[in-house]
C-alpha cells in the first residue's frame, strides 16, 4: 500500500520541487564500510557474506522515511517497504541472473531463502522488471577494489524522474591492518533523498555491522 503525501504540507516541498527541473534527478555518491565483523559473522555462522550485507542494506534502507517514498506524475506517496532486487550468478556460470526478496525476519532466514530462490527459481532481467513491488536494486563486483561506480538509465524514458529504487553496489573487501573494509556506491533520486539520509543510511549500516556477535 502507499499514502499521498500532502505536498502542502511537506518540508522538503521545495527541493523536490527544485530538482523536479532537471532531466535525471539521480546522483551517486561513493563511501567506505567496515565489514570486519560482518565477515567474521558470516564466517562463523556459514552464511553467504553477499547475502548477509544485501540483507542489512535492505534492513537499513526500510528503517529511513526517506528511502520509503515514490514519485508519479508529479505527486509523493509514501511506501511500507521496499524488496532487495540483486543479480548472482550460479556456479560456472558468468551470465548472472536476478533474484527478488521481501526482508525476511532475520538474517539466517533471509540467506536461506535467497540460496533457495538463485538456485531452483532465479529470474531474468526481464522477469525482474515485472515485479512492481518498490525495490533497492544490489550488484556486486567482487573481483575488484571498486571506488565508484555509475548506473544506465534511460535518459529518452519520460517517467526516468519516477525511478525513485535506490541502487548499491560494492566491491572486493580490502584488508588493512586486520580492518576489512569495501567502499560502497548508493546511487538515489534527489527529488526525494539528500546527503543527509545518504549520512542516515551509512552510520546505520555501520552500527547494524558492527552489533553482529
Amino acid at each position: 500500500m502507499r499514502k499521498e503525501i500532502d505536498l502542502n504540507t511537506w518540508d522538503r516541498k521545495e527541493h523536490f520541487e527544485f530538482f523536479s527541473r532537471n532531466a535525471t534527478p539521480h546522483y551517486c555518491v561513493a563511501f567506505n564500510i567496515d565489514v570486519t565483523n560482518l565477515l567474521h559473522f558470516t564466517r562463523a555462522n556459514k552464511l553467504s557474506f553477499y547475502y548477509s550485507l544485501v540483507y542489512l542494506c535492505t534492513q537499513t534502507v526500510n528503517e529511513i522515511d526517506a528511502f520509503l517514498m515514490e514519485t508519479e506524475n508529479n505527486k509523493v506517496y509514501a511506501i511500507n517497504q521496499r524488496i532487495a532486487s540483486f543479480i548472482d550468478l550460479a556456479k560456472g556460470s558468468t551470465v548472472f541472473h536476478v533474484v527478488c526478496l521481501p526482508q525476511q525476519q532475520d538474517i539466517f532466514a533471509f540467506c536461506s531463502q535467497a540460496r533457495e530462490q538463485s538456485t531452483n527459481n532465479p529470474l531474468t532481467l526481464q522477469q525482474s522488471c515485472l515485479i512492481t513491488d518498490p525495490k533497492v536494486i544490489f550488484s556486486c563486483l567482487p573481483w575488484l577494489d571498486m571506488t565508484t561506480c555509475t548506473n544506465e538509465r534511460d535518459y529518452t524514458d519520460p517517467k526516468l524522474k519516477d525511478d525513485t529504487a535506490p541502487i548499491i553496489v560494492w566491491g572486493k573487501y580490502i584488508q588493512k591492518d586486520g580492518t576489512f573494509t569495501l567502499n560502497m556506491t548508493l546511487d538515489v533520486n534527489h527529488r526525494l533523498i539528500d546527503g543527509y539520509h545518504i549520512g542516515q543510511f551509512a552510520q546505520k549500516l555501520q552500527n547494524k555491522i558492527d552489533s553482529l556477535c
